[in-house]
């Protein structure tokens, strides 16, 4: 397979009405609902209350968190039935498909308020807790293409993690980021979901003088990096903060909500966009968060 990074061509970076978008296309809103594009063309449609969705490699079902943070919900997108997968005396977040779809992982809080991942099998079972010593991660995992691994980070350091053993290999951030300290709680890295090479990152960096000036902290942009050439490049503008990124199944694009400078100051300046990674065209989908596709 060609390097990804071969294949990137950045010559066109525009927000324009939606052409053609994956589907289906969840997202939540700042109301607690969870909205779905069910097909091309199609209306967001509000399917359920919760958050963090995710759907299934079929396509078929999501799976999200409920309005009270404490069950793990599996909806079938046909017939919109229900069914809770897992619950919990305390919050629960972030789940993610495996890439066979037999399996979802997801974030618990202890009783000291910090993070275990567990694994729960779609069929049903008991979700089993996935050793990870002294870490804290981050509420977010990435599978590895073949669900062999997850990815999983701190604000220190990348970690591939076992869903039975435990962390397998562990760098420090930096080693993708370029810099130390740049990293904060809401960034996200995620393996490419066919070619195991590139690592899509969201990391704090300078932004233009009128976010810095409104929010008194740096922008969030959004990157590429790849393991082997140790190349990494800036995907997003100066005047865009990306958050919430998600690999497209076959890699083909990156979708991920955030907004302009010049939007910031709207009531709700959330944004759904689709980067081409082909083209590096950015469109715009419709407002929105947290995208799953």
């Amino acid at each position: 397979m060609k390097r990804l990074l071969a294949a990137i061509c950045l010559v066109a970076l525009a927000t324009m009405p939606a052409a053609a978008v994956e589907t289906p296309l969840a997202f939540t809103t700042r109301d607690g609902n969870i909205n779905l594009i069910a097909s091309e063309g199609a209306a967001p449609e509000q399917i359920a209350r919760g958050r963090y969705p995710d759907i299934a490699p079929d396509g078929k079902r999501m799976v999200y968190v409920s309005e009270d943070d404490k069950s793990l919900v599996v909806m079938d997108l046909a017939s919109g039935n229900k069914t809770t997968l897992a619950g919990s005396e305390t919050r629960i977040m972030a789940p993610s498909w495996s890439p066979s779809g037999d399996r979802v992982a997801f974030f618990r809080f202890d009783e000291n308020y910090r993070k275990e991942l567990l694994i729960v099998d779609t069929a049903g079972g008991t979700p089993r807790k996935t050793p990870l010593g002294n870490m804290d991660p981050v509420a977010c995992a990435g599978w590895t293409p073949d669900g062999s691994s997850l990815m999983l980070h701190d604000i220190f350091h990348l970690y591939l993690v076992s869903p039975s053993e435990g962390v397998e290999a562990e760098a420090p951030l930096e080693a993708v980021t370029g810099a130390k300290d740049m990293s904060t709680s809401t960034d996200r890295f995620l393996p490419h979901p066919v070619n195991a090479d590139p690592i899509a990152f969201t990391v704090s960096v300078p932004g233009t003088k009128e976010f810095e000036e409104m929010f008194n902290e740096y922008n969030q942009a959004l990157f590429l990096y790849d393991t082997v050439t140790k190349e990494r490049k800036r995907l997003t503008p100066e005047d865009m903060l990306a958050t919430d990124i998600r690999w497209t199944r076959d890699g083909s694009a990156i979708y991920f909500s955030g907004y302009r400078t010049s939007e910031m100051s709207e009531q709700y300046p959330f944004r759904i966009y689709r980067l081409d990674m082909g083209t590096g065209e950015i469109t715009e989908v419709c407002a929105g968060e947290e995208p799953a596709i």
